[in-house]
């Protein structure tokens, strides 16, 4: 199989993506509440309720998914060192990000963290204070990190990787994958391999890049829209059961259930630092039933509200990167509030609200009229020439926001 030039976006792709954000925001300051003290009676149940794995798998494979289709295009236009520099490019942009994200969250904790100690330490601010005045550049070093910050660096890692993968691809369609997969089964038999930082890094690498290349691998050999939905309903019926016995057994674990000749039930390989197998199976299992159940084009863009969810997918990392401060910033009001049930729906839905107006946002600030020069007259007399050119123009800038 060639790599493909296609310039057509796919809907579909951005609502699974920003779905899964969204459900990411939902786990994320719903685990900062637990820390703050939550007393609320209700609660809102996402993906990793159910099963063992969880929303960051979605948003690492659709991030491969994604990329395979837009540094294809760059590999066949410009070359492979080229796509390697602009790769190498992008990791840095998301650096200085990450970096910017680090620095609203320690600008927000004096203030708004005071009544919780609990908050600071299940964010693992507390620890900030082992580095004093050096904890900036220990983070910029990659030697600590608060919660949820440890997601960019991965992706950095793994899109620095990407031009690589998608070159030998190109060449020799399995050595790629095979030798992804030889990685991450190297990290299952010897788990303490993992970057060198104290006490290593949440999402390994070395075992995480296995997920993002089978989303590139997905997407060159195996697109989720051109999945065989012949006798569908008998094949969902088929997953969904296979997922509810995994819930079943999950609410089995936890609850420390004896079974007979067994004993207490302790399901083995759930780490999610090195994506071990069973995390990683339940994971492509839910894959399969997201590609059976892949709504249409034409549906999504229909209903105002799957649009939304699709626009936070198309500026994903935006949408991701600005709802780090936005859970700290909501979970330290909630600590200064009643914690109930009103308070804890409230913060959650206007978290939801709000990463769905700034995909808005984004999506205003990225494209034109917004971006177009200035007097509509002038527009009107350029040549054909001048209109293609600054139609591949919008193109590459909408590429640079999206991979």
């Amino acid at each position: 199989m060639s790599l493909g030039t296609s310039t057509e976006r796919d809907s579909r792709i951005d609502f699974l993506r920003g779905f899964f954000i969204l459900s990411m925001c939902l786990d994320h300051l719903g685990f900062l509440l637990q820390g703050v003290g939550n007393n609320a009676s209700l609660k809102l149940y996402t993906y990793q309720s159910l099963g063992w794995s969880s929303a960051a798998e979605f948003f690492v494979f659709f991030s491969g998914y994604v990329i395979a289709t837009v540094y294809s295009r760059s590999l066949v236009s410009r070359g492979f060192w080229n796509t390697q520099v602009r790769g190498l490019h992008r990791a840095w942009e998301l650096y200085v990000r990450n970096g910017f994200v680090f620095l609203a969250v320690l600008a927000v904790v004096p203030w708004i963290f005071s009544r919780s100690n609990g908050l600071i330490d299940i964010s693992r601010l507390d620890l900030a204070a082992n580095y004093g005045e050096r904890v900036i550049l220990a983070f910029m070093r990659f030697e600590y990190f608060p919660a949820f910050l440890e997601v960019l660096p991965l992706y950095m890692v793994l899109i620095a990787m990407a031009p690589g993968f998608l070159y030998l691809y190109a060449r020799v369609k399995w050595l790629p994958m095979l030798l992804s997969a030889f990685v991450w089964l190297a990290v299952q038999l010897h788990p303490s391999l993992n970057f060198y930082t104290p006490g290593g890094w949440h999402f390994n690498p070395l075992a995480w890049q296995f997920v993002f290349f089978l989303g590139v691998w997905t997407a060159k050999e195996w697109p989720l829209g051109e999945v065989d939905r012949s006798s569908r309903g008998r094949k969902i019926t088929r997953v969904l059961a296979v997922l509810a016995l995994c819930t079943v057994l999950k609410l089995m674990d936890k609850a420390d259930v004896r079974l007979p000749l067994i004993g207490v039930l302790d399901i083995p390989w759930l780490d999610k630092t090195n994506m071990q197998p069973i995390r990683l199976l339940h994971f492509l299992l839910v894959v399969r039933l997201v590609a059976l159940l892949m709504p249409s084009n034409a549906w999504i863009k229909r209903h105002l509200m799957m649009r939304g969810v699709a626009r936070v997918g198309t500026h994903s990392l935006d949408c991701f990167s600005t709802s780090i401060v936005s859970c700290y910033v909501l979970a330290g009001l909630f600590s200064w509030s009643e914690r109930g049930s009103l308070e804890y729906l409230s913060v959650q839905f206007a978290n939801l609200l709000l990463i769905v107006l700034l995909a808005l946002w984004f999506q205003w600030i990225k494209t034109p009229p917004w971006r177009a020069p200035p007097g509509g007259s002038i527009r009107i007399q350029l040549g054909a020439d001048d209109r293609q050119r600054d139609r591949t123009s919008a193109s590459t800038l909408q590429e640079s926001a999206h991979a």
